[in-house]
């Protein structure tokens, strides 16, 4: 069962015709309740079973989240120029609590105890400027150019009990962690665009970003601190031979970053069958991408098709 709530405003502000400021607020508690109940049965290559378990898991999950976002944005309506800027802040936090019972069934008789709280925070800060700047130039006709900076945090706390028969229930440090990552990118990127004929149009760019990213364990210990540079170049060339007909030959680059979950270290013990832990050593994706379309407009309708090659 899930009970969710919400509450959300946006307050806009123009100041003159070439000013807007706009706030915007989104939050809410939630709670979730998951129950498990599910039989394992292990068999031998001709299905004689050798292993059979009862495995009952009462699972509850009570969290939050806050999304505030601040804006401002200029624009000049006679050169189609335009500055921008935005702050926004996002945070959620969550605390589980989970209760298991397993009871071995065959071949023999025996019930494993253990609870787990886990206590889970993800915030997300970023700031980021960006420039629209119209040119009296038909080859050169629009440069845009910004820089923007985000800091991640992802931290969590997993403690375990499990109990036993005669001293009751004991700290499992087998199944206690703690780890936290942090992750910091700058960015700043160019991109310019026009027409080279009045049939062939084209746009050019490239972004650099500088990554820092720290993983933590037992909030504090070091696991890993990784530094890099890397750049991104886009190209677009769009071709229109003659009304309704556009081929465009595009490529790009993108990264794609491990999450908290696939670099955590410590391995996730809550079901004894399944156990996953994540590698602190993982380097981020970088995608190169070819594509080659096009677009034939036959009335109310069109034919789309396209071709590509990725390289990650």
């Amino acid at each position: 069962s899930n009970m969710n709530a919400s509450l959300s405003g946006s307050v806009e502000y123009s100041p003159d015709k070439k000013n807007t400021l706009t706030l915007t607020y989104l939050g809410g508690p939630r709670q979730e309740q998951h129950p498990e109940l599910f039989q394992n049965t292990f068999s031998d290559s001709l299905y004689v079973p050798s292993r059979s378990y009862l495995r009952r898991v009462d699972n509850s999950e009570l969290g939050w989240n806050t999304d505030i976002n601040l804006s401002w944005v200029h624009k000049n309506k006679t050169t189609g120029s335009e500055w921008s800027a935005s702050t926004s802040g996002s945070m959620n936090g969550e605390v589980e609590q989970s209760d298991f019972e397993q009871e071995e069934t065959f071949p023999w008789l025996d019930t494993i105890y253990s609870r787990s709280r886990n206590e889970g925070l993800n915030a997300v800060l970023s700031a980021q400027i960006d420039r629209i700047q119209m040119l009296k130039n038909a080859v050169f006709s629009k440069l845009e150019f910004g820089i923007k900076s985000n800091f991640r945090r992802s931290d969590n706390d997993l403690k375990t009990d499990s109990l036993n028969a005669t001293t009751g229930w004991f700290p499992d440090t087998l199944r206690t962690a703690a780890f936290r990552y942090d992750e910091w990118v700058s960015a700043a990127y160019v991109q310019i665009s026009g027409k080279i004929h009045k049939s062939l149009d084209y746009q050019a760019g490239i972004r650099s970003e500088y990554t820092i990213a720290q993983g933590y364990v037992g909030k504090s210990t070091p696991a890993f601190d990784k530094r890099y540079i890397q750049f991104f170049p886009t190209a677009n060339l769009k071709w229109s031979p003659k009304k309704g007909l556009d081929f465009t030959l595009g490529y790009s680059r993108r990264i794609d970053r491990p999450g908290f979950w696939s670099l955590n270290p410590f391995p996730d013990y809550r079901d004894p069958f399944n156990v996953r832990n994540g590698n602190p050593d993982l380097n981020p994706e970088i995608t190169d991408a070819l594509e080659l379309s096009f677009t034939k407009m036959l009335g109310a309708h069109f034919f789309y098709g396209s071709a590509y090659y990725r390289y990650t």
